[in-house]
């Protein structure tokens, strides 16, 4: 005869409820890249950097500018693409191997190579953004598109959310 226990089988069924719960929370867990409300401060009077790249990504006739896409150009680029989709690998990898911490730490650094990424941008000749007119260049003393103080650019950061 061969003897059953069921406190086996119960230690194991709470490990499998544990990981499965595990994975249900990380699933909720997004990466946001872009200036949250906590950067958006600039000098009093000044428009606000997530304004200012609002503005600058879409263009504005009224004020003579063209579109100078930044996040979404940065992160459609095939090569941005690859380094990110990458990391989103590693974090599936690390959950699968019940590397919960490691999934977590992982989750950061892709928001990290998402945020570098998208601040390249600013230089990378890929952006194909139109030069700026001579009247401008003559007014600011500079030709470099969309970095004067790079108040704009460093307020690019990333959240990781564990909302719904």
């Amino acid at each position: 005869m061969i003897k059953f226990e069921v406190k086996e089988h119960l230690s194991e069924m709470k490990r499998e409820e544990k990981l499965i719960e595990k994975i249900k929370e990380l699933k909720k867990k997004e990466v946001f890249v872009g200036i949250p409300a906590k950067n958006v401060t600039r000098k009093e009077g000044e428009m606000n950097n997530a304004s200012l790249l609002y503005l600058h990504t879409k263009g504005s006739p009224l004020r003579n500018l063209p579109s100078r896409p930044v996040i979404e150009a940065a992160l459609n680029d095939e090569e941005n693409q690859r380094l990110i989709s990458e990391d989103l690998k590693l974090v599936a990898e690390a959950i699968m191997e019940e590397e919960f911490s490691k999934a977590e730490k992982l989750l950061e650094i892709a928001g990290m190579d998402a945020v570098n990424k998208i601040k390249e941008w600013f230089e990378n000749p890929k952006n194909a953004w139109p030069p700026l007119r001579p009247v401008t260049i003559k007014a600011k003393g500079s030709d470099a598109i969309l970095v004067d103080t790079g108040q704009m650019r460093n307020a690019i950061t990333y959240v990781i959310s564990g909302e719904e």
